[in-house]
């Protein structure tokens, strides 16, 4: 069920670009709005810059001739260097694409910071394009360099809320090797709670939940909802019981209503959603999802 006490004009309005751009410099002038590049990880993109435009000029007009030839003398086809002409310009291209994504996938833009601004204002939130290195107790957020919350929803005082994404690095600090994103709910809670995770299944990668998210002494439990076992309960045996006051299926409940793609994980009196895939910050349909999953929590008084 929608969240129906938000207004989301603000998301589907017509965009005022002059606005958009006002306020995007004023953004920018006031602080980060987006990601800095170590020196290490440059110099490693440039070198494969330069080595994948090296291949193209050399191996393309070898393959263009080979196959000219070939349509010359059918009776004369020698795949070798064929095949290693499309080995390189296989590889060639998957850099290409890698780094194409990590320089020009944009994590904000003005017209996403006008709607998100806007609908802050109009929600009695704040909202920011980049903050980083964000405090919250949990280990996802100190999972690598770099680390930030951006284009995040952020609601203060004792109802205390955030949505958004966060943005880190992985690999060795300095090089840079990869970033990794993920969407996240966090929500301050009435009461202190005991380590719990709940895993869903639909967002693992190759069994692997991707989290960095580890409860001592406890053991996967299925959790079954309405004939269903999408998700996997990580808790202490002695602690079970209040998984399943937490976890109540009411939240499960909308838990699976959202495809079942959000990990649960509460830690003293905190509790964060999870997704292993941004959210998309001005889709109504995902933020009204998000708030609902909030106001679920709100209502068991957790």
């Amino acid at each position: 069920m929608p969240n129906t006490t938000l207004d989301y004009t603000a998301l589907t309005e017509p965009y005022n670009r002059a606005e958009g751009q006002a306020l995007a410099a004023q953004l920018r002038a006031s602080g980060p709005t987006g990601r800095k590049y170590v020196g290490m990880g440059v110099a490693v993109d440039v070198i494969g810059s330069i080595a994948f435009g090296a291949a193209v000029i050399v191996m393309l007009p070898i393959t263009i001739g080979l196959f000219v030839n070939y349509a010359q003398h059918p009776d004369r086809l020698d795949l070798s260097l064929p095949l290693t002409t499309l080995a390189v310009v296989v590889f060639s291209a998957v850099f290409l694409w890698w780094l194409l994504r990590r320089y020009v996938k944009r994590l904000g833009s003005p017209e996403i910071w006008w709607r998100l601004d806007r609908f802050a204002r109009a929600n009695g939130l704040a909202f920011a394009p980049w903050s980083p290195d964000p405090q919250f107790p949990s280990a996802l957020f100190d999972a690598g360099p770099g680390a930030a919350a951006y284009n995040h929803l952020r609601r203060d005082g004792e109802q205390f809320v955030n949505i958004g994404n966060l943005y880190y690095q992985s690999g060795r600090t300095g090089m840079e090797t990869f970033d990794q994103r993920w969407g996240f709910v966090a929500v301050y809670l009435e009461q202190e709670w005991p380590a719990l995770l709940l895993d869903a299944k639909a967002n693992n990668r190759l069994g692997n939940t991707g989290l960095n998210v580890r409860i001592a002494q406890s053991q996967p439990t299925p959790v079954s909802w309405q004939g269903s076992t999408d998700f996997v309960l990580w808790a202490r045996d002695e602690d079970i019981d209040r998984a399943q006051v937490a976890f109540n299926d009411e939240l499960i409940g909308a838990l699976v209503a959202a495809d079942g793609t959000y990990d649960a994980h509460i830690d003293g009196r905190w509790l964060y959603f999870y997704s292993r895939t941004p959210f998309e910050m001005t889709d109504q349909s995902q933020l009204a999802e998000l708030f609902h999953l909030v106001d679920v929590v709100r209502a068991a008084k957790l």
